[in-house]
């Protein structure tokens, strides 16, 4: 019952009805349930169903039922419970995956969800309010700028996609907008990295504050991104194959020698060439995405290598069914660091930049520079245009040393006044 009458629910309007709707019924036959009745089963299912004596075959209406459950159970769901509301940047994320008769719909049919849950008592800004003759870029820029705004920060930028091969100026959208119409493609989109990282150091907050801009044309002020920040490097050297499940040991084993020659030149000693490389080449996450000490992110490096050189293969899958495999305390210490360096690398490039090596999208090039914004968790790698004061957002990247404010620290100490970037 949960698949028939959730499976096939993909609207987007769908959940702003369901959850503002004074009454909201589900019908299966001559059958009537209150559909939140209907949310809870699938939801508490969803949850238990690596307990359940039975497969859940098809487990969409589950997945709807979940994301659904977050609006409409005001007396159960966790929102509700903390009061904490939902923030524009949440529920155009969440809705993201689901359908819309009109792609500016992924906008304005969220908008009465989120006046009426939102977590904040501002109110909705002028330019989104519904108005079909806004053309769906200028929609999605609106949208931004207001979560950036609400947020005060640009954990945003995580979800801006770049598919291989895309240039990030191909097309009428601002580089630095999400594309909400458009779920999240796991072709070509890596995974994120984690959340809890402090590039930023002491600037928390970004510095953009659209509020006037929302209310008041003309719009021409609202095509760029102005955001302060400090410029760490550019970027001198990239390995655009990067290193993936799909790759044979030999190429890996031979991506990693060169990267450590380089290094090398670069003045590091072999102490910190195995530091840099093992911490970045799982972004400093280990195979559960938690963070993970400098000495044991070397300890997996170390016995993932030993493990490619003597097999002359990549080690089993983390989750492989014969546990006894895993006597082998490196064995297993080696089949985590190939399940964390796939997180952090695979669909990614490998790069240098000043003396560091970071990760980064596909699409990045030598000669785009690395920069650190104010409020902004992860590095942002930018496209300068030639000849111009703006430039493009190419993506978020990890860059070993410059996570925790390191950069930032230099350049406050330094004395230097922020830049301000222009992105569009």
């Amino acid at each position: 019952m949960v698949h028939r009458s959730l499976g096939r629910v993909h609207i987007v309007l769908f959940v702003q009805e369901a959850a503002l709707a004074p009454v909201s019924e589900c019908y299966y036959g001559s059958e009537m349930y209150d559909l939140i009745t209907v949310i809870r089963i699938a939801v508490w299912l969803s949850y238990h169903r690596l307990e359940l004596p039975f497969a859940l075959d098809h487990e969409q209406g589950m997945r709807n039922a979940s994301m659904i459950w977050t609006y409409v159970d005001t007396e159960q769901w966790p929102v509700g419970k903390t009061k904490l509301g939902r923030s524009l940047s949440q529920c155009l994320s969440d809705l993201r995956a689901f359908e819309a008769h009109d792609p500016r719909d992924h906008v304005y049919g969220v908008m009465g969800l989120y006046t009426s849950l939102g977590q904040t008592g501002y109110k909705m800004p002028r330019l989104l309010e519904p108005d079909y003759r806004t053309l769906l870029p200028d929609v999605l820029r609106f949208a931004t700028l207001w979560a950036v705004y609400e947020d005060s920060d640009l954990t945003i930028f995580s979800r801006v996609q770049m598919p291989s091969g895309k240039s990030p100026a191909d097309d009428d959208f601002a580089s630095w907008v999400p594309r909400w119409d458009r779920p999240l493609s796991a072709e070509g989109f890596p995974a994120s990295f984690r959340s809890d990282f402090g590039t930023f150091g002491t600037h928390t907050k970004a510095t953009t504050d659209p509020r006037k801009r929302l209310n008041s044309q003309p719009w021409g002020n609202l095509r760029l991104l102005h955001l302060e920040g400090c410029v760490a490097a550019p970027i001198t050297k990239i390995w655009k194959a990067g290193l993936s499940s799909e790759h044979q040991v030999a190429d890996i084993l031979e991506m990693i020698h060169e990267a450590e020659v380089t290094l090398h030149r670069l003045g590091h000693d072999d102490t910190k060439v195995l530091e840099l490389l093992a911490g970045t080449l799982i972004a400093c996450s280990d195979h559960q995405k938690q963070p993970i000490s400098a000495a044991e992110a070397v300890k997996g490096f170390r016995a993932w290598r030993e493990h490619l050189n003597t097999t002359g293969s990549k080690p089993p899958s983390v989750n492989a069914v014969n546990t006894r495999w895993f006597g082998n305390t490196n064995d297993r210490k080696a089949a985590e660091y190939q399940h964390a360096m796939i997180n952090a690398c695979e669909r990614r490039a490998i790069f240098i930049t000043g003396d560091h090596v970071g990760i980064g999208p596909k699409v990045t090039d030598v000669g785009d520079v690395v920069v650190i914004l104010w409020g902004c968790r992860w590095p942002v790698i930018v496209r300068q245009d030639p000849g111009r004061g703006t430039g493009r957002f190419v993506g978020v990247a990890y860059v070993h040393g410059a996570m925790e404010g390191e950069v930032v620290a230099e350049f406050d100490e330094s004395g230097r006044e922020a830049i301000m970037f222009e992105l569009r």
